[in-house]
């Protein structure tokens, strides 16, 4: 996953062994695909404090699914303590153990 702001398009789905933290600026279409981790030990994105991020789908059927946060105070899917911003896609299938 890109490490500076821009804008990025998923190509191909993604699993994340890890949470993933945007840079500020950072806007992701999921393009259809989907944006996923196993077991990470928090939420598969989190966004930090004064961070912003742009999520969206251009194509439909994209999504954030299938984690299990190991740890309970975050979501399995997105964590925000900055600024979110959500145009279309889903967040779902996700959990805190």
């Amino acid at each position: 996953m890109p490490t500076t702001g821009g804008y990025y398009f998923l190509t191909t789905d993604v699993t994340l062994n890890e949470s993933w933290m945007p840079a500020d600026g950072t806007s992701l279409c999921l393009n259809g695909h989907t944006l996923s981790a196993k077991n990470a030990d928090k939420s598969i994105i989190c966004i930090t404090t004064n961070k912003s991020f742009n999520l969206c789908d251009c194509t439909g059927n994209g999504k954030i699914s299938g984690n299990s946060a190991q740890n309970f105070s975050f979501g399995g899917g997105v964590t925000n303590y900055g600024t979110f911003n959500m145009y279309s896609g889903e967040i779902s299938e996700n959990s805190s153990i």
